[in-house]
């Protein structure tokens, strides 16, 4: 198990791809692309999905450029399954240090990785907001901001 994993939180627009794209560069430290679906199942108890039904979720299409040999179902449990997925993204590299960008639902990697470190992004919440909507993303301020008023309340409760 992945004793220290680091992750990039925040919201979406703040930073946090550039900031992982850097790092990914960097000779020692490898840096896994938006990994939300490694806690978008865990509920806010901790409960996890089950390990098979993940493996199926994970071979849709929209994974397939990420996982184009599918995700082994062989995990003992939940944890060491998103574990090795960070693991193998290390190991790919020969890098020594993992991490991962996750916007949303981040409080719940303490389930998996109790021990994980984490690095918050802040953008000014209107410049999040401009982002969005110079994105297509939403239409107005009043919908664009929601995201970045939910990832300082997740933050917090973190």
């Amino acid at each position: 198990m992945i004793k220290k994993p680091f992750f990039l939180v925040g919201a979406e627009r703040s930073g946090t791809t550039l900031l992982r794209l850097m790092l990914d560069h960097h000779p020692r430290i490898a840096c896994f692309q938006e990994f939300e679906y490694s806690v978008d199942f865990v509920g806010d108890d901790g409960a996890f999905p089950e390990v098979g039904w993940m493996c199926e979720h994970l071979s849709r299409p929209v994974f397939r450029e990420m996982f184009p040999d599918g995700v082994s179902g062989e995990s003992a449990s939940y944890p060491e399954m998103m574990d090795g997925i960070l693991a193998d993204k290390r190991d790919c590299g020969g890098k020594d240090l993992i991490g991962a960008t996750v916007h949303r639902h981040f409080d719940r990697l303490v389930h998996i990785w109790p021990d994980a470190c984490f690095i918050h992004l802040v953008r000014d919440g209107r410049d999040v907001a401009r982002s969005r909507i110079a994105m297509g993303w939403d239409g107005n301020v009043w919908t664009a901001i929601d995201e970045w008023v939910e990832t300082a309340g997740l933050w917090d409760r973190l």
